[in-house]
């Protein structure tokens, strides 16, 4: 049979179709083609006049055809062919969206999937809402519609067993359809502390923030990094150390201080790229929450009015927090 853009045209009927490219990023090669050289001259203008299909073997105009191509990311689409096409980002939907999209649409939608009404199954909003912030961290409603599916597959199970009319799932009772929160959340310090600060970072779901910490130890002026930063994050740390160094001697630290000393700057939480907010791309932001943190640690003063000087000269000592359990980035 014919190709599918040649099928799409005569299912189509006419010559100028939206034609959707679904999941662009997704095209392989192997020994049966490539995918990506073909669309190279599906999507080139000045080539799609004379498309010639491989079935067909006659020359076919796809010039007045409208290709919208998506996927979800850019990276593994080859270089050639996304310069091909104009790159349009749509961003992840807000909680307040992802709401009313689950109460308006997928709540109902699981329901019917799953045999029941609104009378025998009702999800309160609070219990929503702790479920797009606890139990799904995405940019669209997959996961969260599966979270819906959970609860009413387990709730009709619950129904058929124990006879029950109705079901209502709140808030509080969550825990016992979905078990355990999967996402927690850092609460903001209550007061400043030496030795810690709060960073910011960019993941493919949005941002988050990131607790660094620095310490020091006798060693041999190295700096130490634990925790999967990515590069960004240690440039910054480089950059806050090299800072540091530069003004030492502005603080009253001893010339020996800092060459047999080791820092240590430790980011909780893993696989955050890190992408500075209030400076640029590359890394001045984090950069400089960083100086604040190593400054005051390696100078051992407090210094409230200075910028490096975060607050009291006491370190918290707090649990881990176990952080997110996906490994985002």
């Amino acid at each position: 049979m014919p190709g599918r853009l040649v099928e799409g045209l005569k299912q189509a009927g006419v010559a100028n179709p939206l034609m959707l490219l679904d999941e662009i990023d997704k095209v392989s090669s192997d020994y049966k083609g490539d995918t990506s050289a073909a669309l190279l001259e599906v999507l080139d203008g000045e080539q799609n006049v004379r498309f010639r299909d491989h079935y067909v073997e006659v020359p076919i105009d796809l010039s007045e055809v409208l290709f919208i191509a998506t996927a979800n990311t850019t990276q593994t689409i080859p270089r050639p062919l996304l310069d091909r096409m104009d790159i349009i980002e749509v961003n992840s939907y807000t909680e307040n969206e992802k709401f009313h999209i689950a109460k308006d649409y997928l709540v109902g939608k699981q329901l019917e999937k799953n045999g029941l009404t609104k009378k025998q199954l009702s999800i309160s909003d609070s219990a929503l809402e702790k479920i797009i912030r606890n139990y799904t961290r995405e940019a669209g409603v997959r996961n969260l519609e599966r979270r819906i599916s959970d609860i009413c597959r387990k709730s009709a199970r619950e129904i058929l067993e124990n006879k029950k009319k109705s079901i209502r799932v709140t808030e509080h009772s969550l825990e016992k359809y979905l078990g355990k929160e999967r996402v927690t959340y850092e609460n903001a310090n209550e007061e400043d502390q030496v030795g810690i600060v709060r960073g910011l970072a960019w993941t493919s779901v949005g941002g988050d923030t990131l607790q660094i910490e620095v310490n020091t130890m006798p060693g041999k002026g190295e700096l130490m990094l634990t925790g999967q930063m990515g590069d960004v994050m240690k440039e910054s740390a480089r950059t806050a150390l090299t800072y540091v160094r530069s003004v030492a001697m502005e603080y009253g630290v001893a010339e020996d201080y800092l060459r047999s000393t080791t820092s240590t700057s430790t980011s909780r939480r893993g696989g955050a790229q890190g992408r500075p907010v209030g400076g640029n791309h590359h890394g001045h932001g984090h950069a400089v929450r960083r100086v604040r943190a190593t400054g005051v640690r390696q100078g051992g003063h407090d210094r409230r009015d200075h910028p490096a000087g975060p607050g009291p000269s006491h370190r918290r000592i707090e649990g881990e927090n176990p952080g997110r359990p996906d490994g985002r980035h």
